[in-house]
Parts: C-alpha cells; structure tokens; sequence
C-alpha cells in the first residue's frame, strides 16, 4: 500500500513536468473501504525497548486444545507474559482446538469439544482484552461444517470472553491489517496456510509476499517456527529525487503448542516447533525486530547454545 501511495506520487509529478501521459507505466489504486471483509487497522499501544518507542505482538497459531500432545504449559508461559505486559497484543493464526470428535480417525485427541473449548477460555480469560484477531484453521472449520455453519465459533469465543473487540474473517480467508504504531504504519498479511505447504512452509510465505506487499506476512498451520527477509527493490521519492529503495517484507512461520503425533511422524513430516515469536514494531522510524522466545522460556528443552535436551515438558 506504501508503495502505491509512492509510485502514484511520482506518477503524478511526472506528468505534469513532462506534459505526457505516458512517462510512467499508470498505477491502478483501489481504495481500503471501511467494509473491506477481510481488512482492519489497529492502534497499538507503545512500550519502551532499547531506548526506543515500540509496539509488541505475540503471534500465536496451532494451540490443539484437546490433543493428548498438547503443550498448554508452555503456551500459559506465553499468556503469563502478556497478562504482566498489558500493551502486548495477540493474535491466533488457526487450529485453536483439536475437533477430533468430528474426525474420528484421529485417536491422539480425547477431550470432547466442550472440553476443549472451555481449556481455552480459561487460558484466555486473563488477557482477552489484549486479543485482537483470531483466524480459524482447518481443524476448527470441522466444527463449522458439523454444525452447518449454524454457529460461528469466533462469534461464539467472543461472547463467552465477552471480549467483542476480537476481529475474525470467514473460514479460509486471510486478515489484510494496518498498524498503527505512533507515527508509523505498519502492514501486516497473515492466513492459517494449506496442507501442501507443511513441508515447502516458506514457499507458501514467498507466494504470498507476491501477492501482498505489505511489511510482515505471516502464517500458521505447518507447526515450524522461522522467520526470513524477503528483499525486492522499489521507486520512491526521498529529498526531492527519484530513488531506487530496498523494500523489505518479513516472512513468518508462527510455530505451535503441539508436540511430534504420530500421524506427522508417520508422514515424515518436520518434527514441530513449540513455541512462538514476539514481534516488534518501532514508533520512532521504521524498524521491524523478530524475537525468538524459545530460549527464554524453553529452558528445559533448549540449552544456552540452542542444543536439544531430551527432557519432557512437566505439566
């Protein structure tokens, strides 16, 4: 969007020094509505890091309530943060609950949905003010089809939260947002992800950048925890001359709170990463930071020099 905004700027100059239409290949803009579905634009609250001003997002994804293999204590580790950091805010990118009483063949899950659905708002309870978006994933699109689409499970968290400031699109649609963060603008992409991309996760990711040029695309669904800087080149005026700017856009797989199930082993799938990244936005000029949580608190699977030790989660 930054770059439209830019290009048509130059665009526009350009044409009326030169008098000809066709200086500069036309930009074809389409304006944000407020009704856009799938877009919203958040304010985020500013805290102070390394001397300088910034916001803070904790972006979760593949929570599996009711798995057997679930890591809910170190997902509460990550809860525990934002309730004694109150400006952080969430977002959960898919597959919150596992469902697997409407898929039968998966016989990792025990906990009924209602079971399920309530370990989840009992975690969220302390911090549901600071939850702004929620996207569903496919696991959570089985309680959509098993109940006709008769209750939307989004609307029906946010009212047993009774948190109704939580943003949500329809099942298989991404969420198109701007942030807000004191004079800057950030703008962020971020979908569940498909099933073809649980092992080739980044090229999803890549696709993606294509499509949306925005600063941070993000994803959830393959369980792997990554981030990468996706460079490519851009037009833009700086001191009153046209410049060739490297535009950056960040690339992130958003991890999991699920531990290695046999049918991912069974498929040879990548062992999975439980956890997730603390995502910096900077006020005082443009600056994204990716923070790797793990070492903090995974003390007891992660040494100092990032080596596994075969050690189990105690719940």
């Amino acid at each position: 969007m930054r770059e439209l905004r830019q290009l048509k700027q130059v665009d526009s100059e350009l044409k009326q020094k030169s008098g000809r239409r066709n200086s500069i290949v036309p930009i074809i803009g389409e304006p944000l509505h407020a009704d856009l579905e799938n877009f919203v634009v958040v304010r985020l609250p500013l805290v102070k890091r390394n001397g300088r001003l910034c916001a803070e997002i904790l972006k979760l994804s593949d929570l599996h309530y009711g798995h057997t293999d679930q890591r809910r204590s170190f997902l509460q580790r990550y809860l525990n943060l934002a309730q004694k950091n109150p400006h952080i805010r969430l977002q959960i990118l898919g597959d919150l609950f596992e469902m697997q009483n409407l898929a039968p063949f998966l016989k990792e899950a025990e906990d009924p949905e209602s079971k399920q659905i309530q370990a989840f708002l009992d975690d969220f309870e302390a911090v549901k003010k600071q939850l702004n978006i929620i996207i569903l994933g496919n696991h959570d699109l089985r309680f959509a089809k098993a109940s006709s689409k008769a209750i939307d499970l989004v609307e029906y968290l946010k009212l047993k939260l009774g948190s109704l400031n939580i943003f949500s699109v329809e099942p298989g649609r991404g969420v198109l947002a701007a942030y807000r963060v004191g004079k800057q603008i950030y703008t962020d992409y971020m979908l569940h992800g498909a099933s073809n991309a649980t092992v080739n996760y980044m090229t999803q990711l890549r696709r993606a950048a294509l499509n949306f040029h925005t600063d941070i695309v993000s994803m959830g669904h393959n369980h792997k925890l990554a981030s990468e800087p996706y460079t490519h080149y851009t037009i833009a005026k700086v001191g009153g001359k046209l410049c060739r700017l490297i535009y950056r856009t960040y690339l992130i797989s958003c991890g999991c709170f699920l531990g290695y199930p046999a049918y991912a082993e069974e498929r040879s799938a990548p062992i999975n990463d439980v956890g997730a990244y603390l995502i910096r936005l900077y006020a005082d000029r443009p600056g994204i930071e990716i923070v790797d949580t793990r070492i903090a608190f995974h003390t007891q699977l992660y040494t100092k020099n990032g080596t596994i030790k075969i050690e189990e989660d105690k719940k």
